[in-house]
């Protein structure tokens, strides 16, 4: 026996069951953030500790994990080689760190949340929590903030939807009838609301300039983090034409595009995991 892992048949469909259950806990987390966030604001929890109590309840569910994945560390066949003890060992420790590092992060938005909950939940929207059932939240639970005295052009909105839906066809496959254009608009708008207004004339040509320039980084990017990646349901933005010039602002405007995505949408975690495909591809 070498100690080499054989792949069964069933794995690929396991693989896929797994994936598909990530995206069921995913949307109930995100149900029931809000739903907490509501409940905290009707008790009239002031919106910082509301913020410090999710990130610990957040921080303490993934370092109960952690406890779990280590405790695997001494779990392994018992008839396997030297070097596959080696290396579930190797593993388990990786993983552990990798969890250990999410845990932190939730941890340290303790007192240093730039989204209120007054911001995140309304009374308007704490009644419609459903809307959060959809594969990436929608950004609806505030409206985007515009700089003052400006609105963005129609024809602008027009133009780079048209772009993005294009080159996401061109890499993708899918046309524009396949997805969901409205959802598509409101993020869109916030990528727009984060190019500065000397630019805003002249950026559908720079768009188009830089999705032709990144054409194979994008055909990797859906590659490797989209719906039959190596991740899914776990990369959600990219798996949608808005990603296009999400990228794009994540490269070249992404202190703003945090800032209007954090105060509309509120939760940083999609846009967080796309800037890490997208900057490490």
């Amino acid at each position: 026996m070498t100690g080499q892992h054989e792949p069964s048949e069933a794995e690929p469909e396991l693989s896929r069951e797994s994936g598909l259950r990530v995206i069921q806990y995913q949307r109930a987390g995100d149900r029931a953030r809000l739903r907490l966030f509501a409940v905290l604001k009707a008790q009239d929890v002031p919106a910082d500790e509301a913020n410090d109590l999710v990130a610990a309840l957040e921080a303490g569910a993934v370092a109960g994990a952690r406890s779990e994945v280590v405790g695997l560390e001494t779990a392994g066949p018992a008839t396997q080689s030297t070097a596959f003890k080696d290396g579930w060992t190797n593993g388990v420790k990786v993983a552990g760190e990798a969890l250990l590092g999410i845990a932190d992060r939730s941890w340290s938005r303790q007192g240093n949340w730039s989204n209120k909950a007054s911001e995140l939940v309304d009374p308007a929207t704490s009644a419609s929590l459903s809307e959060v059932a959809s594969p990436v939240a929608s950004p609806t639970t505030r409206q985007v903030t515009v700089e003052e005295g400006t609105e963005l052009p129609a024809k602008l909105m027009s133009r780079v939807l048209a772009i993005c839906g294009q080159h996401f066809g061109l890499v993708t496959g899918i046309k524009s009838d396949q997805w969901d254009t409205e959802h598509t608009r409101k993020n869109i708008e916030i990528s727009l609301q984060a190019v500065p207004l000397a630019e805003r004339e002249t950026y559908p040509q720079a768009l188009d300039g830089y999705l032709r320039a990144n054409r194979a980084r994008l055909e990797q990017l859906w590659h490797i983090y989209g719906p039959d990646g190596l991740f899914p349901g776990v990369y959600r933005l990219v798996e949608l034409p808005e990603s296009f010039v999400l990228c794009e602002r994540i490269a070249h405007g992404l202190p703003r595009l945090s800032q209007l995505w954090t105060h509309t949408v509120g939760d940083n975690n999609l846009l967080e995991r796309l800037k890490e495909a997208w900057l490490h591809e």
